[in-house]
């Protein structure tokens, strides 16, 4: 099993911000969606801020997988949201 203690968090940082920029988002626009201050994006850009709360929002807000923001699969869809009942 892995943990968070196994993942590069300056990987999942240059992840987090290359997939922003694909998307067409500055550091500025993505603190203004998340509610995050600039500071804390620049901090997660860089690999020092990295929480699984971060993660989890910002996969949402940028259309991808925590799994691929974490490095452990290149393929960016997210998971389909489980059928309700």
């Amino acid at each position: 099993m892995e943990y968070m203690n196994d993942y590069d968090p300056k990987m999942i940082g240059k992840r987090i911000k290359e997939t922003a920029q694909s998307k067409g988002y500055t550091a500025e626009k993505l603190s203004e969606i998340t509610g995050n201050g600039i500071h804390t994006i620049n901090r997660i850009y860089q690999g020092t801020s990295i929480s699984t709360e971060y993660i989890c929002q910002l996969s949402q807000v940028l259309g991808v997988s925590t799994d691929y923001l974490l490095g452990r699969t290149d393929d960016p869809r997210p998971y389909p949201a489980p059928k309700r009942k």
